[in-house]
């Protein structure tokens, strides 16, 4: 048996995974595959998409970019979803089959979640619902392979603590020597539901700078898409972003001021004394300019800003 170290970032707008081969990332869309197919290739017409057809114990599911051209795609944004969901799971499944599982594997998973996941009364029977599901032993279908992987341990801290350790330390899980500053270190999540701020100070995090709130990109999806006549679904609106088929030039100003106005919220002036300002996540590569713009050089964007906190999450793993 060979033992692996993931790292999986269950994020609304997609699931990033992490590991020794490297880091993928599944569009968070998922469809219900239908009973009966239309065969349009019998009349010489072929489908192009990205979707994986993912088969296991809750059903049959499209998963990715292009499950909204296959069916209709429910993109659930409550916490709740986390907790055992069937598209969860065909979300789950597509990630480690990305990520090379086998029926030889012991897979140690850390989970990075949103920090709502983890507010109010009702986060530790959250907690504990998703560990429960996403342990043990695992066999689906993704696409015509079959797949079985065994998940041994599953750990969890929030997303922006990830971020955090993706900046700090090296993938063997050492300490980086080039970030290593004294004092308070600023992290900033923008996702697709929410943007997720935290301060952390010696390797803690700050309970009085922690803010998590749904202003994530899909409020400038939903901004586009009043200017369309509220004519598409998230999902599709979503995927022509990805796609480069969406002006947002429009939305861009009212959505950047509602992302300033959360940070201003959580931190006010109190920024100016931190050390760094790390940004993460999808939303980030919209905002460039407007972060720059509040932080200075104190602002880091790490290589590969979506896939950040995934691989800060594998790094805790090694460490």
């Amino acid at each position: 048996m060979a033992k692996r170290t993931r790292g999986l970032d269950v994020g609304f707008g997609a699931f990033k995974i992490f590991g020794d081969t490297g880091g993928h990332t599944i569009v968070s869309h998922v469809s219900e595959a239908a009973a009966n197919e239309i065969a349009f290739e019998a009349v010489g017409l072929k489908t192009k998409t990205e979707a994986r057809l993912i088969c296991n114990g809750v059903g049959r599911h499209w998963v990715g970019l292009g499950a909204a051209e296959l069916g209709s795609v429910a993109m659930r944004l409550d916490y709740d979803r986390l907790t055992g969901s069937p598209e969860m799971k065909a979300l789950f499944y597509a990630a480690l089959g990305q990520a090379g599982a086998t029926s030889r594997d012991v897979v140690n998973l850390t989970v990075g979640v949103p920090l709502g996941f983890l507010v109010g009364e009702d986060w530790k029977p959250r907690v504990a619902a998703l560990k429960s599901w996403m342990q043990g032993a695992h066999e689906w279908t993704d696409g015509k392979r079959d797949r079985a992987t065994y998940v041994e341990k599953v750990g969890i801290i929030s997303q922006p603590h990830a971020a955090y350790l993706d900046d700090v330390l090296l993938l063997d899980g050492t300490a980086n020597p080039a970030t290593a500053v004294s004092g308070e270190v600023g992290v900033i999540s923008i996702g697709f539901n929410t943007i997720e701020l935290l301060v952390m100070e010696d390797g803690q995090p700050s309970r009085r700078f922690a803010h998590g709130e749904k202003v994530g990109v899909r409020r400038l999806l939903e901004s586009a898409n009043t200017a369309l006549g509220n004519a598409y679904s998230l999902a599709e609106l979503d995927a022509k972003l990805r796609t480069g088929k969406l002006s947002i030039v429009n939305a861009l100003p009212v959505w950047s001021s509602s992302i300033l106005s959360s940070i201003e919220r959580a931190w006010g002036e109190t920024h100016h004394r931190f050390s760094r300002v790390v940004a993460v996540g999808g939303g980030v590569q919209f905002l460039d300019r407007t972060l720059r713009a509040m932080f200075g050089s104190r602002l880091v964007v790490p290589q590969d800003e979506v896939m950040s906190i995934a691989r800060g999450l594998y790094k805790l793993g090694v460490k």
